[in-house]
């Protein structure tokens, strides 16, 4: 949560800003009347100015009181898994930081309020047929191959001028399958730590939120 007045991060429940001692007012986000391809604001990357670093997301499905959204730009350069081994998405480092610091750091008790856990089906990859892994139950995911294939009308829609990781694991279990950065979607992947391009691989959030 960033102070409104300075742009000071502020520490977990503070009830003041530490630096220019402005009252903490923590707004409720309004979140109605949602379809898919809309527009929404929510969670600050840490550390910058108030408003300036507010996260966009696209809505991707609307079921019942819940929307499906999608980071619509990357949030970092981050590998899927701390070391190179083979590893499923219920294991990796990739899931453990967007459920742990990312939550937590980008987003005010409010926002957090609002993300709901959902529970992940991991499949395998559908042309090599390596392992998904165990079902999850997250807050924030990725989108699997297949939701990346059927929640996006084409490659121009899933381009974001990087390439991105998904959950689905490639054509090894090192391996992780991504889209490219004219929205192809890989499922060869790439290895999950390690290579040149892993440096490159970028990561768009997923989550469902409450609505209303």
């Amino acid at each position: 949560m960033i102070c409104s007045k300075c742009g000071q991060e502020l520490r977990e429940q503070a009830k003041f800003c530490s630096r220019c001692g402005t009252e903490v007012v923590e707004a409720n986000p309004v979140i109605t009347d949602l379809k898919t391809g809309d527009e929404v604001e929510l969670g600050t990357i840490p550390g910058s100015a108030p408003d300036a670093g507010k996260l966009k997301w696209q809505v991707l499905n609307i079921q019942d009181n819940m929307a499906l959204l999608i980071c619509k730009q990357s949030i970092c350069v981050k590998t899927y898994h701390k070391t190179q081994t083979e590893i499923t998405w219920s294991e990796c480092s990739l899931r453990e930081w967007l459920n742990g610091d990312f939550v937590n750091k980008y987003f005010s008790q409010s926002e957090r309020n609002r993300i709901l856990a959902s529970n992940v089906t991991n499949a395998d990859n559908p042309q090599y047929k390596t392992p998904g892994g165990e079902p999850t139950t997250d807050k924030v995911f990725l989108l699997s191959l297949s939701e990346a294939e059927f929640l996006f009308a084409d490659d121009r829609a899933r381009a974001i001028g990087s390439y991105w990781w998904l959950r689905t694991p490639g054509m090894y279990s090192n391996f992780a399958a991504c889209v490219n950065k004219h929205g192809h979607i890989e499922p060869r992947g790439y290895y999950v730590y390690g290579n040149s391009l892993c440096d490159d691989i970028t990561v768009r959030p997923v989550m469902w939120i409450k609505i209303g």
